[in-house]
């Protein structure tokens, strides 16, 4: 909601538990496909990157991406077949 993405094709992919030392959240994962514009709110973000897998990768376990995001793009990359 905050990359002011508005799509009817939203497709449900599966949900899941995460738990660390700090939070437990209940994750539900989507994906669409959308080519823009993304007028993101300022207020929430202040600035948007697009990333490849490879430079995703390259980030893992460097205390850049959130230990959510890389749980994620790990289960996602799996659920995809994709190799991490």
């Amino acid at each position: 909601e905050e990359l002011g993405i508005v799509s009817d094709g939203i497709k449900f992919l599966y949900s899941y538990i995460h738990s660390n030392a700090y939070e437990t959240e209940m994750v539900f994962s989507h994906s669409c496909i959308h080519n823009g514009p993304f007028p993101f709110n300022q207020e929430e973000i202040d600035d948007i990157k697009f990333w490849s897998i490879a430079e995703i990768k390259n980030a893992m376990g460097q205390g850049i991406l959130s230990d959510n995001f890389e749980s994620e793009i790990d289960k996602y990359l799996t659920s995809r077949n994709i190799a991490g």
